[in-house]
């Protein structure tokens, strides 16, 4: 189990910020992760990116990440669903 030490959601959520500005798919879903378990509040878009992504690759590792940004996605708070429509390299 890998426990974080991540004790900003506003710097987790920059850095996340970051990777999708870049095009950086994939360290995206991890900062994702990252980010929800630092309690940080996702804007729509950055779910939808990352879930793009996982769609697009079928890393099983990004999907089990993705999976747990969602399960721990606080309550009353919904997870966006899969549009398609944004772009990623």
């Amino acid at each position: 189990m890998l426990h974080l030490a991540v004790n900003s959601p506003r710097s987790a959520l920059q850095l996340l910020t970051r990777s999708i500005e870049f095009g950086h798919g994939r360290l995206a879903v991890v900062r994702l992760w990252i980010a929800t378990e630092a309690g940080a509040d996702i804007p729509e878009p950055h779910w939808r990116y990352c879930r793009g992504v996982v769609d697009a690759c079928g890393d099983r590792t990004l999907t089990a990440l993705l999976a747990r940004a969602e399960a721990h996605n606080p309550p009353g708070r919904p997870v966006p669903v899969h549009s398609g429509g944004l772009r990623w390299n």
